[in-house]
């Protein structure tokens, strides 16, 4: 299947986006209780949810003695929020933000099948290249015990955010860990959050690069055998070859996803530098 098709059939499935924070982490200086009782209530009472942890950030800072975590904050919560903190006066910094996008479809077998085509068709890429893995469903696309900047795509059969589509949900989120990372994008303190222009956000990082073509392919492995060619069925030829050695004969290509093909054939990260990034 062509980057063009692909991305056809996954239009086709998406019915609707929606686009929010999912969590936001914030370190404080005080061990005061600032969110039990009504500012509590105020927030669940809205759908959202806030978690404070009183403890020492660890035992090179004492200076930030709480933690607070805020999930699927609206607005309204934020500046919520921000009013709390702005009446203690209260030091504090953005320590992990989520920012997701969930694609809608109509069932659950759409959910699942959006999120087999993104996987097995796109690498999302850093500076860290194409990390890859699969944990219990939940597909990480780098390295998320070591990577401070971690794209995550899983399925979402009830909603988490206030809306009143209760639609299945295929998501994808771009969790930013650590101050230094959300500072470098200009997530400093909360009236950014406010701020802070998502859709923007998400057209610029939600890109992915398109699995390699047949000629592609084979015109990679003809390099690495030393013999470079020109003609495009000699290309295909030699991807057919290769894939039937791999895997047995009559495999489509449209059915090998785009890890089993870097497993195979590491090489076509090149490819993949080279070649365009498409929005999703």
């Amino acid at each position: 299947m062509h980057a063009r098709e692909l991305k056809k059939q996954i239009e086709l499935l998406v019915l609707g986006r929606e686009i929010y924070y999912d969590e936001i982490q914030i370190w404080l200086d005080t061990d005061r209780p600032l969110f039990e009782g009504a500012v509590q209530r105020q927030i669940e009472e809205t759908n959202g949810k806030i978690d404070a942890i009183i403890k020492p950030m660890s035992q090179y800072n004492s200076v930030m003695r709480q933690q607070i975590t805020l999930y699927q904050p609206t607005l309204a919560h934020l500046k919520l929020v921000q009013k709390v903190l702005d009446d203690f006066a209260c030091n504090y910094f953005i320590s992990r933000v989520e920012i997701a996008c969930d694609w809608i479809v109509a069932s659950e077998e759409q959910a699942w099948e959006l999120q087999r085509l993104v996987a097995d068709g796109y690498r999302h890429s850093s500076r860290h290249g194409y990390a890859f893995s699969n944990v219990k469903g939940t597909y990480y696309f780098s390295d998320r015990k070591t990577h401070k900047i971690v794209p995550v795509l899983y399925c979402r059969m009830q909603p988490k955010t206030t809306q009143n589509d209760q639609r299945p949900r295929t998501h994808f989120e771009y969790r930013l860990i650590g101050k230094k990372v959300c500072q470098n994008k200009n997530l400093c303190v909360l009236q950014h959050l406010i701020d802070y222009d998502l859709c923007a956000f998400l057209t610029k990082h939600m890109t992915f690069h398109p699995k390699p073509t047949k000629t592609q392919v084979g015109k990679v492995l003809l390099e690495k055998d030393n013999k470079p060619d020109r003609h495009r069925d000699t290309y295909i030829q030699k991807c057919d070859t290769f894939l039937t050695s791999q895997l047995g004969p009559n495999y489509p290509y449209k059915d090998v996803p785009l890890q089993q093909l870097l497993n195979f054939i590491p090489e076509l990260t090149t490819v993949l530098n080279q070649g365009e990034r498409v929005p999703l």
